[in-house]
């Protein structure tokens, strides 16, 4: 018999995850779970959006929308805090490494700015990079969910 393994996990794997607050029926002891879960996965980075009806789905049609908008507010401002938290640290062991990154366009600044290959968000400081384009980066400065460096020679 053969067994297949899973390669294992790197630390420099990104792990990515969306996450709705307030869908239909969520109760506060659900949201609390979602909360523990985000906290002991450690996801790099964490889309997080508020239910919100959407005409022609099941969820939309067929399901009360029972979570008061408030709390649905309050419940996103929980969980972005929580990853806030969690994506700094994860960012900061980025300063001193050279990276790849994939330039994807320019900020409102100019700098140009692109995915690394664990899809962290990297600004390209003082570059001439253009979208397409795969330049290696020593990176200076990390935010939580960015990075920023100059382009290494």
């Amino acid at each position: 018999a053969v067994t297949r393994r899973a390669p294992p996990l790197t630390p420099d794997r990104g792990f990515p995850t969306d996450i709705i607050v307030g869908f239909p029926g969520e109760t506060a002891a659900m949201y609390l779970s979602t909360r523990r879960l985000i906290a002991e996965v450690g996801f790099d980075v964490v889309h997080i959006a508020m239910y919100s009806p959407r005409p022609g789905t099941y969820a939309g049609d067929k399901l009360s929308d029972d979570v008061p908008l408030e709390e649905k507010k309050r419940r996103i401002n929980d969980l972005l805090a929580v990853q806030k938290e969690i994506a700094g640290g994860k960012t900061a062991r980025w300063i001193g490494r050279e990276i790849e990154v994939l330039v994807e366009g320019a900020d409102e600044l100019g700098r140009p700015y692109g995915r690394s290959r664990q899809g962290k968000r990297v600004i390209v400081k003082r570059s001439l990079a253009n979208p397409g384009q795969v330049v290696r980066v020593l990176v200076e400065e990390a935010f939580p969910g960015q990075l920023a460096g100059p382009r290494a020679a």
